[in-house]
């Protein structure tokens, strides 16, 4: 027979999960998915469905690490297709490098490059940054056009939409073929133990 003390425990964690489940729910913020492992995505978008004016930058910033280890990349897409990678492997400064490589998109990849923001909700989510985003650790944010309207993802996106974020961050990362990120992890690794003290 149940102590008189168990009824009353069982009873308030009943209470707890249905007080749970109703604010899952009727919540107002995005539903989470799980972050996007890669951005090899296969869209089944027209070309004549990516706006002309389609463009996306993408920046992605180490956190506050002491030279010559923090380092800061942009990837940009413009509407034409060429994709620019610029990748700065220290604190900018006059005597800091600037490498950039090049890749041209075929009207279909941008077509399938647009369907895949699309699906994350680049141009439907407002996006909004944390309250007293955490300091030091790596950050990204991310800006682009469609159709006249320009949204901004702000770093350090509220925890529902992080994995949206990310997956955003996946589709931009993956436009760069892997030997070429490999290259210049490997110009880095160069430049750190050229400047290390």
């Amino acid at each position: 027979m149940p102590s008189t003390h168990a009824l009353p425990r069982a009873l308030f964690m009943f209470t707890a999960l249905l007080s749970g489940l109703a604010c899952a729910l009727f919540r107002s913020e995005p539903p989470v998915q799980p972050a996007t492992p890669t951005a090899a995505r296969q869209i089944d978008r027209p070309s004549a469905d990516r706006p002309a004016d389609f463009t996306v930058s993408y920046t992605w910033a180490e956190g506050s690490l002491p030279p010559p280890y923090h380092y800061t990349y942009t990837i940009d897409v413009a509407a034409d297709g060429t994709v620019t990678l610029t990748y700065t492997p220290d604190y900018a400064g006059p005597d800091v490098p600037v490498w950039t490589e090049t890749v041209s998109l075929t009207d279909d990849q941008l077509a399938d490059l647009y369907g895949a923001v699309n699906l994350d909700g680049l141009f439907t989510t407002d996006w909004f940054s944390q309250d007293g985003p955490p300091v030091g650790g790596s950050s990204f944010w991310l800006s682009a056009t469609a159709n006249g309207v320009d949204v901004q993802v702000p770093a350090y996106v509220i925890p529902a939409q992080r994995p949206f974020a990310d997956g955003l961050a996946a589709s931009m990362n993956a436009l760069i073929a892997p030997a070429t990120w490999d290259a210049l992890e490997a110009q880095r690794q160069q430049y750190i133990t050229e400047h290390s003290q």
